[in-house]
């Protein structure tokens, strides 16, 4: 390029030279015009056209750039995507596609998949499977002897009531459910009865199977027909100034409290009050036959419903 100025500057000069010989040869020619501003011009012109030749002849001189694509030579993850940076960066962006963390780089920490457990999303009870990648939650299963789905913001894991599933009971015995993680349950039989309590077993049988034969309705007055046993025995319960009429099922209660003393004949009378002794069968008629019983055979006010133990 140096060349090329320099040659254009000595056509330059030479022209000047030739210019000013012909300026002296023509020095006596009386002319208007200022021949220095013309060859000023001139040389102005040329200087001009040399710019522009040697502008051009540069820029086909300067070859073309391209920005080089980081990412042809791999430098992400598998799981990453890759971005390459705008120059002059020579480096690209790698960025873990969705399920995954990492810087991922291939030769860093890459990506790993998500790990949804972290999160603690799971029940106390309950075990914790992260779900693979895109997958971003995990699976809670609720531990054996647990029931629900798993979940710290869900049901979560309640104990398995199995007297509620599975109703493994006698009819006469209480279900108690076991604690977790078993599966079973404790069944106790109610009180008089006997058994192992299982449906499917031995069941509950009534140590009292009351055999009972009725003696009929009869009147009672001050002087007893049959003593009162009302106060003797514990299992005549209820409350109040006359806890007999509070009391369930008395005719059974009254029963088991004859059987246990050896008698053979009791009444009950007012809805409950419990009447017994070792000569009541001599006695219960002392006052005449009555009309004025329960239907429920628990007698009437002064009116006694006589029953005989058969079994005793």
């Amino acid at each position: 390029m140096e060349l090329v100025v320099i040659k254009y500057c000595r056509s330059i000069f030479t022209n000047y030279i030739i210019i000013n010989i012909i300026i002296n040869i023509n020095i006596n020619i009386n002319i208007n015009i200022n021949i220095n501003i013309i060859i000023i011009i001139i040389i102005i012109i040329i200087i001009i056209i040399i710019i522009i030749i040697s502008s051009t002849e540069t820029i086909s001189l300067i070859p073309s750039v391209t920005d080089l694509d980081a990412c042809l030579a791999n430098p992400c993850h598998a799981k990453a995507t890759c971005k390459d940076n705008p120059p002059p960066a020579l480096d690209a962006t790698c960025t873990c596609t969705p399920g995954y963390e990492g810087d991922g780089i291939r030769t860093g920490s890459g990506c790993a998949d998500i790990n949804a457990c972290l999160n603690n999303p799971c029940h106390a009870k309950a075990t914790c499977a992260d779900n693979p990648a895109p997958a971003l939650d995990a699976t809670c299963t609720c531990n054996p002897g647990y029931e629900g789905d798993g979940l710290r913001t869900g049901s979560g894991c309640a104990d398995i009531n199995a007297c509620l599933i599975f109703n493994p009971c006698h009819a006469k015995a209480t279900c108690t459910d076991s604690p977790a993680p078993a599966l079973d349950a404790t069944c106790t039989c109610e009180t008089d009865f006997a058994g192992d309590g299982l449906a499917s077993g031995t069941g509950c049988t009534d140590q009292y199977p009351m055999m009972l034969k009725k003696l009929g309705c009869w009147y009672d007055k001050v002087d007893r027909a049959i003593p009162s046993l009302e106060g003797t025995d514990p299992r005549l319960d209820g409350g109040g100034r006359f806890p007999y009429m509070s009391r369930t099922n008395p005719i059974k209660k009254c029963y088991k409290v004859a059987k246990d003393r050896g008698y053979k004949v009791f009444a009950v009378q007012d809805g409950g009050q419990c009447l017994s002794s070792a000569t009541a069968a001599d006695t219960y008629k002392k006052h005449g036959p009555s009309t004025m019983c329960s239907s429920s055979g628990e007698g009437a006010a002064w009116t006694n419903e006589v029953y005989e133990i058969i079994d005793a």
